[in-house]
């Protein structure tokens, strides 16, 4: 069973940028949302939760899934929040995997860089140093900002593609509906 963290129902009546619990959607006037939370897991500092964003009036229903990293510097802690859509995780499943293949078949000479970035700018990738002999494989809660880059060894991104299984199958509670 999901446990449920968050919840929040706005009425809209003009256009502006919807900020509840950090949202930040630009969305159309005259709707009616609800908004759910749902923990999913966490990886080292990022946590996952499956955000559904119901528009009660027309009836639709959008399930994505949030990300949320906290940042500490000198003076004071900054979350770091992002989110990709339901549909991308079958691709991020399949960029662990073609990151997985590639770290069994080091390249001997020559840079390489794997990378997918979702349409919000959450980015998994992957990169192989010759001159150090090493891949180096990475989260990213947003492609422009480098301090939200978590670095994860294999294990870790074998669990990141087992955690996004189990999100999938999770959303399937809420089928029926339009995404």
């Amino acid at each position: 069973m999901l446990r449920k963290i968050a919840s929040c129902l706005i009425l809209l009546s003009s256009s502006f940028i919807l900020q509840a619990q950090e949202i930040q959607s630009e969305v159309e006037p005259s709707r009616l949302f609800n908004i759910c939370f749902y923990d999913a897991g966490n990886i080292d500092a990022i946590e996952f939760k499956i955000m559904i964003t119901r528009d009660v009036l027309a009836h639709t229903v959008k399930k994505s899934v949030r990300l949320e990293m906290i940042f500490q510097n000198e003076l004071l802690m900054q979350p770091k929040i992002n989110e990709f859509d339901a549909s991308e995780i079958e691709a991020l499943r399949k960029t662990c995997d073609h990151i997985l293949e590639q770290i069994d078949t080091q390249p001997a000479d020559h840079y390489v860089d794997i990378i997918y970035v979702c349409k919000g700018g959450f980015t998994v990738g992957a990169f192989y140093t010759p001159i150090k002999q090493k891949w180096t494989i990475y989260l990213k809660l947003n492609i422009n900002d480098p301090k939200s880059t978590l670095h994860i060894d294999t294990d870790e991104l074998m669990y990141f593609k087992k955690l996004l299984g189990e999100i999938s199958q999770k959303m399937e509670q809420f089928s029926g509906e339009k995404k």
